[in-house]
């Protein structure tokens, strides 16, 4: 879905008013606008968040088959479609060119070796979201047990202590709430994210295959 008003800012994060629309030159530029009232008076902040399309940047990517977005840009599966796009672009284009046979020997042997690394790479990456996923959903089902009526207090039954949390474990969910704090994503979209991820690796080492 596009971009608009009711939505976190890609950029800062902060909730958008309104979404502006600028056209130069025949290029569309995006810009978030936020209002906020400091000192009793109305403040109006813009984030600049690119233009439309790269329609010169995408050229130098035609090679690769990618289309270029601007932060503006969102669909229904949210933050991280753009790269998914340009993964599911890539594959598409080295598939394409594998089974028509228009990759010579060395430059199949250059793009194996750049999936493969990139493939790795995604993996390692949503090994450590997943990570990510089940320490916000522990602390989660933590905040949920603290708050909730304790019955077997009243039923005089001993109550069990929560887990003990180390040192690292505590510095480690501190990092993870900045995170997402700063990011703006909730942990269910943090989880999308890395089923993406593992998607988008999986697509990668189908491409291989199909060379």
């Amino acid at each position: 879905m596009a971009l608009r008003a009711g939505m976190p800012c890609p950029k800062c994060g902060r909730v958008i008013d309104w979404v502006e629309r600028r056209v130069r030159n025949g290029h569309v530029y995006i810009y978030a606008a936020h209002v906020s009232v400091v000192n009793g008076k109305r403040k109006i902040e813009k984030c600049y968040l690119g233009p439309e399309r790269y329609t010169y940047a995408t050229r130098t990517h035609s090679d690769m088959g990618i289309e270029l977005k601007g932060m503006a840009y969102e669909i229904d599966s949210g933050p991280g479609s753009r790269l998914l796009d340009y993964i599911n672009d890539l594959a598409n284009k080295l598939t394409v060119q594998a089974q028509g046979g228009a990759l010579d020997l060395e430059r199949a042997r250059q793009w194996l070796r750049a999936v493969r690394e990139a493939a790795a790479r995604l993996q390692s990456l949503a090994d450590r979201l997943e990570g990510y996923v089940r320490q916000l959903e522990a602390q989660g089902a933590g905040a949920a047990a603290l708050a909730a009526p304790n019955e077997t207090v009243a039923r005089a039954q001993p109550v069990e202590a929560p887990p003990t949390i180390s040192q690292a474990q505590t510095t480690e969910a501190r990092t993870y709430r900045a995170v997402s704090a700063l990011v703006g994503l909730t942990p269910e979209e943090v989880e999308r994210q890395v089923r993406e991820l593992l998607e988008a690796a999986r697509e990668l080492k189908r491409a291989q295959g199909a060379r």
